[in-house]
């Protein structure tokens, strides 16, 4: 009875690791993530990050490094950035995005974490109204 106790013991302890493994892999997969929408600011991470540019002071400047090929974010109206990113699928969404660096709009895609940090994949973007 010891043995078989045991043998239960140690077979449910390796299966642990086994389907943690398989329920971590798919949860921060884009397959798990659903489609929502983000508005917000468009901004060049690079001047953001680095001297907290942004707003209509820093389109200008914004605009150039977006089309330079800078990293972008979205400065939500919480105060919050979020990493932006493009969907290889559908890249004429983050194309759009890159034109509207410093505006406020409207972002259709998926929003993902990973590591601590937080991305949305881009599918497709509009001029949000003020």
């Amino acid at each position: 009875m010891k043995k078989i106790l045991l043998s239960l013991a140690v077979t449910s302890l390796l299966a642990c690791p086994v389907f943690a493994g398989e329920a971590h892999k798919h949860a921060g997969s884009k397959e798990a993530a659903s489609v929502t929408a983000l508005q917000g600011e468009v901004l060049d991470m690079n001047c953001y990050m680095e001297h907290a540019g942004s707003g209509a002071k820093h389109a200008k400047c914004a605009k150039s490094c977006a089309v330079g090929g800078a990293a972008l974010g979205l400065l939500k109206a919480d105060g919050s950035a979020v990493l932006l990113l493009e969907n290889h699928d559908k890249s004429k969404g983050f194309a759009k995005v890159r034109e509207l660096a410093a505006e406020q709009v409207k972002l259709t895609g998926k929003l993902v974490t990973r590591g601590g940090m937080q991305a949305f994949i881009v599918d497709d973007v509009e001029k949000a109204g003020k």
